[in-house]
């Protein structure tokens, strides 16, 4: 039996969401790969998201130290504007321990709330 988080896209602003979104490339269906990203100045954790060839963003930060080694399965489940910005959340399956579990799904939790927010809050 195979677990499930949801998450938000981090930083995809500043990559090639945007530009793939309005093109009309962007979409739930979209096939998604994440590339990890150990030489990272800033993070030794960070993990890509991509699709194809271009980058969408970043898995976040919190969620990426907890990050599980082998997914299962891997999809983009949300693509919606908001304002002036692109909302992409991410599903993740994976098998891990009832404890793994609990803590990355607290966790995503907490990413998806912070980043409503921070959308709200957005003028």
């Amino acid at each position: 039996m195979f677990k499930t988080i949801r998450f938000p896209i981090k930083g995809s602003f500043y990559y090639d969401a945007m530009r793939l979104f309005q093109q009309g490339e962007l979409t739930p269906s979209a096939l998604i790969e994440f590339r990890a990203e150990p030489h990272n100045p800033f993070d030794a954790n960070a993990i890509q998201i991509w699709t194809g060839e271009n980058l969408l963003g970043y898995v976040p930060r919190v969620l990426a130290q907890h990050f599980p080694k082998h997914p299962l399965q891997i999809k983009l489940i949300k693509v919606q504007t908001h304002r002036r910005f692109l909302w992409l959340e991410c599903q993740l399956n994976y098998q891990t321990s009832f404890w793994q579990h609990l803590k990355l799904l607290g966790l995503s939790a907490i990413v998806r709330l912070h980043y409503r927010l921070k959308l709200w809050l957005t003028f």
